[in-house]
């Protein structure tokens, strides 16, 4: 029976070096590329099937193969989370989380550098000018900031729909410190714990042009802690 599993976000929180450690395991192989990521169950349905899925991404892969996929948008729909559990049903899906004030400030300075942030920080950071802008050709907004930090809420429909054991929650800050917490995501994913990556460098790093105003990340701070 094919197994599959899903890094569903959050952005701006490892899961590229998530994602490239774990193609390593000779058991497991991830949908290419990594990046850009391919978001295959943002699609309508019309276009979406197991069949097509397989067909794209793993076409004469041994069955016994682990499936897996990284599109870090997934955390934010709760319909794709009905779909994983729909097309692929026992499906495992991480949630890779970063501190959401780092995680709000790193969003920020991406943004920033792909030219669709133009204000400062302590500004598009205000909890009190959240913005919820789209912008087309993207899977989603550039500037949610603060919403893509509030984890609690997509977590919560994750497990509703995968079920909450098929559902790990993973910290960045152990991620890159603890080489434990990779021999238990290999558990979690029912694989034989292979060595950690050798090299955790952090993956598609920005640029911070200077530090944000210590009054807005106790601000940030402030804002996450209820929700999260």
């Amino acid at each position: 029976m094919r197994r599959y599993m899903f890094i569903i976000g959050a952005q701006r929180s490892g899961t590229t070096l998530l994602a490239k450690g774990l193609d390593l395991h000779p058991a497991l192989d991830f949908a290419k590329p990594i990046r850009p990521e391919p978001k295959y169950l943002l699609r309508p349905d019309a276009e979406i099937s197991a069949a097509d899925y397989e067909a794209r991404y793993f076409a004469g892969l041994p069955d016994d193969v682990m499936r897996g996929e990284k599109s870090t948008s997934y955390i934010e729909y709760a319909d794709v989370a009905q779909r994983i559990a729909r097309l692929f049903p026992g499906a495992r899906c991480i949630a890779l989380l970063r501190d959401p004030v780092e995680r709000a400030v790193s969003n920020y300075w991406f943004s920033v550098q792909h030219g669709f942030e133009k204000r400062p920080p302590e500004a598009a950071l205000d909890p009190a000018a959240e913005s919820g802008e789209t912008v087309a050709g993207l899977s989603a907004s550039p500037f949610a900031y603060l919403k893509r930090g509030r984890y609690r809420a997509f977590l919560d429909a994750y497990a509703d729909a995968i079920g909450r054991d098929n559902l790990l929650v993973l910290q960045t800050e152990r991620l890159v410190r603890d080489p434990q917490a990779w021999t238990e995501t290999q558990r979690f994913l029912k694989l034989e714990p292979d060595e950690p990556p050798t090299s955790q460098e952090r993956a598609n790093a920005v640029p911070r042009e200077r530090a944000v105003a210590q009054a807005t990340l106790d601000r940030l701070a402030q804002h996450f802690a209820p929700p999260n």
